[in-house]
């Protein structure tokens, strides 16, 4: 949960960003990709970490590193320090995320208790979504930005002894010793493509400098997984990848997290700045999409349990889509009804896919590989987290600047004024309250349209993802008989 609330808290925060600390719209990407990068990078080590010495041992060291960076992080002034500080909140999460899949998975052996566990374990995640709105927007209205990471200190306080007084220990004998080499290539193929999309918009989508880090983030790909096949002991066994009943599913997870990240990235910006809501409006309007996605979360297991695991997973990824392209159908005018049905419908995809694709993978491994199989299913999440708001803000500040250069042409702005709005809506909004008359108004109205434009474009490419990953999960998911859900009624067979 306390994951879940520092990505909604800090998404409501990104336009206070861009006031308070000048953040363009590539700083606003690394801020929220520096965290998840490192969380990806390390995510592997923090699963045989967990599986070595102990589950809920390493939790609470991640617990307790989370809560040091938050602090940090809520006091610092920079750009680059803010971003330092949410890299070593990625590192306590690296290790926290891993141990509480493979915690939930190693206390049940039945796949019914399992799947209902892993469902439970699911709602209770989102509950950060509706913590995170409202406490962000309540503290956005009244404090500095800074405050918004100071929320996940009581969480920690409370959680560390908790832990260690009612959870019981759990490990992995035979656990592997750390592979720091693979660590570190899995970390920088990942950064490699990372900055790629990221500094794409600068530089030019098929530049000399950004096709060519694209390719150095493909040979750093491959020579990982060339010394992980070699490695006795490697940090990500790639052969999981070769067992179909696996990799499925994590492809769903990766999906729908990707969607996620990129839908959030747009929706804040697009309910602060297109429609002029305060934090603590736009925190309150995104309750209803955070009440479907714990209910539907909760619920999840049970509905693929009587309509069958592979329609569930299939119509949860099209809706997530679908609600996507909804969400900027209104436009900078539409009424707030028009935005919540997008926002419900993506909500609910979300809630009703990332579950049970979830319990699927897991059912797949043996339990006392339980740790390495979470580490490889949330690298593989978190992957699609950082790829998500680097491609679908890269996108849409392609799209955003294009569109917006060609409203702003007749508007006689000084060159660096139109530079500087072309970088962000923040920046346009600020320097359209500069500008006195239609210059003004003009470059205010045009920087909302445009934005909108981008975030059109990003989304449906969001969409496109999602129906091709709704249709290999529908061939190509292989869905054992022998797993049950929660009522266990019926086998979790995919007609």
């Amino acid at each position: 949960m306390v994951a879940v609330i520092d990505g909604t808290i800090l998404n409501l925060a990104l336009p206070s960003l861009v006031r308070d600390l000048g953040a363009s719209n590539s700083d606003l990407q690394w801020i929220v990709d520096a965290y998840v990068l490192v969380f990806a990078g390390f995510m592997l080590t923090g699963g045989s970490l967990a599986d070595r010495f102990g589950r809920v041992r390493m939790m609470r060291i991640g617990m307790t590193l989370f809560g040091l960076g938050s602090l940090v992080a809520s006091f610092t002034d920079t750009v680059g320090g803010l971003t330092a500080a949410r890299a070593v909140m990625g590192i306590g999460a690296a290790i926290i995320s891993p141990a509480t899949l493979s915690i939930v998975t190693s206390l049940f052996d039945d796949q019914a208790g399992r799947a209902k566990a892993i469902g439970i374990w699911a709602g209770g995640s989102m509950a950060g979504i509706v913590i995170g709105p409202i406490a962000g927007g309540l503290l956005l209205s009244h404090f500095w930005w800074g405050s918004v990471f100071l929320v996940n200190l009581p969480i920690v306080a409370i959680s560390v002894p908790l832990l260690g007084a009612l959870v019981p220990e759990s490990k992995n004998p035979g656990a592997a010793r750390l592979d720091v080499v693979g660590m570190v290539l899995s970390t920088a193929a990942l950064a490699t493509v990372l900055w790629a999309t990221i500094s794409a918009p600068e530089h030019g989508w098929t530049s000399v400098t950004t096709l060519g880090t694209y390719a150095a983030g493909a040979v750093l790909l491959v020579v990982f997984v060339a010394f992980e096949l070699r490695n006795p002991l490697p940090l990500l066994d790639v052969r999981f990848f070769a067992e179909r009943s696996f990799v499925v599913p994590t492809i769903v997870c990766t999906v729908v997290i990707f969607m996620t990240s990129g839908f959030s990235f747009v929706l804040t910006q697009l309910l602060q700045f297109v429609h002029g809501y305060t934090p603590i409006q736009a925190g309150v309007r995104m309750l209803p999409m955070a009440f479907v996605l714990i209910s539907g979360s909760v619920l999840a297991p049970r509905l693929a349990d009587r309509f069958g695991v592979r329609r569930i997973i299939v119509l949860g990824l099209l809706l997530q889509g679908g609600g996507g392209v909804l969400l900027t159908r209104p436009g900078p005018h539409g009424a707030y009804l028009l935005l919540m049905i997008g926002m419900v419908v993506h909500g609910a995809g979300q809630a009703i896919g990332f579950s049970p694709a979830t319990a699927l993978a897991m059912a797949s491994v043996q339990k006392e590989r339980s740790g390495v199989a979470a580490g490889t299913n949330a690298t593989a999440r978190m992957s699609g987290s950082a790829l998500g708001v680097a491609v679908v803000g890269s996108i849409l500040v392609s799209a955003y600047g294009s569109d917006l250069r060609s409203h702003i042409a007749g508007l006689g702005l000084p060159s660096a004024v139109a530079a500087r709005a072309q970088e962000s809506i923040g920046s346009a909004l600020g320097e359209s309250a500069k500008l006195s008359g239609a210059a003004g108004s003009g470059l205010a109205s045009a920087a909302r349209e445009s934005f909108v434009v981008g975030a059109s474009q990003a989304l449906m490419v969001n969409a496109g993802l999602c129906i091709v990953a709704a249709t290999v999960f529908a061939f190509l998911a292989r869905i054992p008989a022998a797993i049950k859900l929660p009522s266990d009624r019926h086998a979790l067979v995919g007609e």
